[in-house]
C-alpha cells in the first residue's frame, strides 16, 4: 500500500525551475472527479475519497396534496436514470456537458446553507482552538439552497429555472477525459479545499495574496489591495538582483480550436488577476501580462518564466468567435478540457519539461455538490483579530475543489495528501513557489502555515514517458454567454477604475473590455 500522506520533501524542489498553474472556475472535486474510481480500486491500495450511489441531498417537497415532505436526492452520474421516490421523472439520457444549469448559489450564505443546511451560522469560541464555528458541516443542504438560487435568480435576473435535483449530477471520467486521464497519468490531491467557503474573487485574492483583505463575496468589494506573490518575486528581481527570476501572468482564448481544427479568434487583452489586485496596476510591469498565445510560444522556445499563472477566457463578450472555456456554470465544459489538454501539451513538449510543476486547479466549487466537509483549522491570514465581512473568522476552508499535479518527478496515479493536520488550499502554490525560489518571508500567516507541493515530487529521475490527452471534441458552438454574478462584479471594479458607471445601452462585456483598456492601454504583449 502507498503511503500518500507524504511530508514536505524541500530538497525536490531544487530541481523546479518553473511553477505553472492554470487556474479554471467553479467546480467542486465531486462535480468533476467524484466518480473517477467508482468503477475499479485506486492504484497501490490508495484511498480516493470519491462518489457512491448511495450519497443523498434532503429536498423539502410537497405531495399532491400539499402535505410537506423530505424526498432523498440521491448523487448519480451525468446521463444516468434517477432512483429514489420519483425515478420515474424526466432526465438527461445523453450527457448535458452544460450541467448546472442555470448557476447555482456559490456566495457565503449560499455556502453556508450547502454546508450546514443555515444561512446563518453562530460564531464558535474565538479562544479555543481550532477555530471552529458553533455547528458542524453536514454538506446537506445543496438542493434546497439550490432550488432558492433559482428562485431568487429568477425574481432577480429573469433566469430559467429547472429541477434542483440536477446539482446532484457529476461527470464521470469519460465525459471529462482530459483531467482524468491526467489524474491517472500524475497526481491528485482528493483533500484541496478552497481558501474562503464563497466566491470566486475572495478565493483568487487567496491564491495571488493569501488573503482577501476580508471580503468573502465577490461584492461589494471586488478590489484587492494586498501585496501578491508576483509583487514578492519582483521585489527579489530589483532588491537583490535575482536575474533567475521571472513571471508572468497569460490570459485568453488561443488557441482553443473548434471541432475541424482552425483556431478561434484571439481573446481581448484582459487580465482578471490585474484588474483585481491593485498592486499589480503600475503601468511598469505592462510586460508581465500576456495573451496566451505567448504562453506558448514561450514554451515552445523553453522560455518560460519562473512562475506563470494562466486565466481562462472568461467570456465570449461581444465577438461571438471567441469561446468561454473557464468551465463556470452552465458553460460547455468541454471548451475548458480543450483548455487543459492544450496548456498541458505545450508544457509536457517544451524544452522546460523536466523542470516544471504544473498545477491545474479551480478557484471555488461554485455552488457544485461536494460530500466532504471542509477542514474547519485553517489559519486567519490577518490574525485573530476583528472577523471580516458578515462576520467571518477565516478559521475554516472552503469546500473542495479538483487540483492536479503533472511534473516528471511524480509517480503515475498519486493520491496526494500533504503529512500533518493542515490540509492543501490556494496558499499552497504561494508556499511552493516561495521556497522553490528562496523568497524572503511570506506575504500572511496563512501562506506561512501551508503545506508545500514538494511532498509530491517523489521520484529522484525524471520520467521519459510523455502520455496524451484526449478531451471531448464538441460538435456545435457553445452556447451563448450568460452573466454571472463574476461578469457583474467585474463591471462594478471596472466603473471604480475609469469613474464611470456603464450606460444602459452598452454591453456588459463591452463596458469590461473598454474600461481595461483605457486603465491599462489595452496593453498586453
Amino acid at each position: 500500500m502507498a503511503n500518500q500522506y507524504l511530508k514536505s520533501n524541500p530538497a525536490a524542489l531544487k530541481r523546479i525551475k518553473h511553477v505553472i498553474v492554470l487556474m479554471l472556475e467553479n467546480r467542486s472535486f465531486d462535480n468533476l472527479l467524484g466518480w473517477l474510481y467508482a468503477d475499479e480500486a485506486p492504484p497501490r491500495g490508495q484511498q480516493f475519497d470519491g462518489l457512491h450511489s448511495d450519497l443523498w441531498n434532503p429536498l423539502n417537497n410537497v405531495d399532491f396534496d400539499g402535505a410537506p415532505f423530505i424526498e432523498k436526492v440521491y448523487v448519480r452520474k451525468n446521463g444516468q436514470k434517477p432512483k429514489g421516490r420519483f425515478s420515474n421523472r424526466a432526465w438527461h439520457e445523453q450527457p448535458d456537458f452544460t450541467l448546472p444549469d442555470p448557476d447555482p448559489g456559490e456566495g457565503y450564505k449560499d455556502t453556508n446553507y450547502q454546508l450546514f443546511q443555515k444561512y446563518e451560522i453562530a460564531l464558535g469560541n474565538w479562544s479555543r482552538r481550532p477555530y471552529a464555528d458553533a455547528v458542524e458541516p453536514t454538506n446537506m443542504g445543496f438542493v434546497d439552497n439550490y432550488r432558492d438560487a433559482m428562485l431568487y435568480g429568477t425574481l432577480i435576473y429573469g433566469d430559467k429555472p429547472t429541477d434542483p435535483r440536477e446539482i446532484m449530477t457529476c461527470y464521470t471520467p469519460d465525459q471529462v477525459p482530459g483531467l482524468s486521464q491526467l489524474v491517472r497519468q500524475f497526481a491528485v490531491c482528493d483533500q484541496w479545499f478552497a481558501s474562503v467557503p464563497s466566491q470566486t474573487l475572495p478565493n483568487r485574492a487567496f491564491i495571488h495574496a493569501a488573503t482577501s483583505c476580508g471580503q468573502v463575496n465577490n461584492k461589494p468589494r471586488a478590489l484587492y489591495d494586498a501585496r501578491t506573490i508576483f509583487n514578492q518575486i519582483e521585489d527579489a528581481i530589483h532588491d537583490e538582483s535575482r536575474t533567475d527570476l521571472s513571471w508572468k501572468v497569460y490570459h485568453g482564448t488561443a488557441p482553443v480550436r473548434k471541432p475541424g481544427g482552425e483556431p478561434w479568434e484571439q481573446g481581448q487583452a484582459f487580465s482578471l488577476t490585474r484588474l483585481t489586485m491593485q498592486q499589480l496596476h503600475d503601468r511598469s510591469l505592462d510586460d508581465r501580462f500576456c495573451l496566451i498565445d505567448e504562453f506558448y510560444q514561450d514554451a515552445a522556445n523553453g522560455a518560460l518564466p519562473s512562475y506563470a499563472f494562466l486565466e481562462p477566457q472568461f467570456s465570449k463578450g461581444d465577438n461571438p468567435q471567441r469561446v468561454q472555456n473557464d468551465q463556470h456554470p452552465p458553460a460547455d465544459i468541454r471548451t475548458g478540457e480543450q483548455l487543459i489538454a492544450d496548456v498541458y501539451r505545450a508544457v509536457v513538449q517544451s524544452p522546460c519539461w523536466e523542470e516544471t510543476l504544473l498545477v491545474i486547479t479551480y478557484d471555488e466549487h461554485g455552488g457544485c455538490y461536494d460530500h466532504v466537509a471542509p477542514a474547519n483549522n485553517a489559519t486567519p491570514p490577518d490574525g485573530e483579530g476583528q472577523p471580516g465581512q458578515l462576520g467571518f473568522r477565516f478559521n475554516r476552508f472552503g469546500i473542495r475543489v479538483p487540483t492536479v499535479l503533472i511534473s516528471p518527478y511524480i509517480d503515475p496515479g498519486a493520491i496526494c495528501r500533504p503529512a500533518g493536520y493542515t490540509p492543501f488550499d490556494h496558499t499552497s502554490v504561494i508556499a511552493t513557489v516561495q521556497k522553490c525560489f528562496d523568497l524572503k518571508g511570506n506575504l500572511t500567516r496563512r501562506d506561512a502555515a501551508a503545506p508545500d507541493l514538494s511532498c509530491v515530487l517523489t521520484l529522484s529521475t525524471p520520467r521519459t514517458d510523455k502520455p496524451d490527452v484526449n478531451p471531448v471534441a464538441w460538435e456545435s458552438e457553445p452556447p451563448p454567454d450568460q452573466v454571472s454574478d463574476l461578469h457583474r462584479s467585474l463591471e462594478w471594479a471596472c466603473a471604480q477604475l475609469v469613474g464611470r458607471v456603464r450606460p444602459d445601452d452598452q454591453n456588459i462585456f463591452e463596458f469590461i473590455g473598454a474600461a481595461y483598456a483605457e486603465k491599462f492601454g489595452g496593453h498586453s504583449r
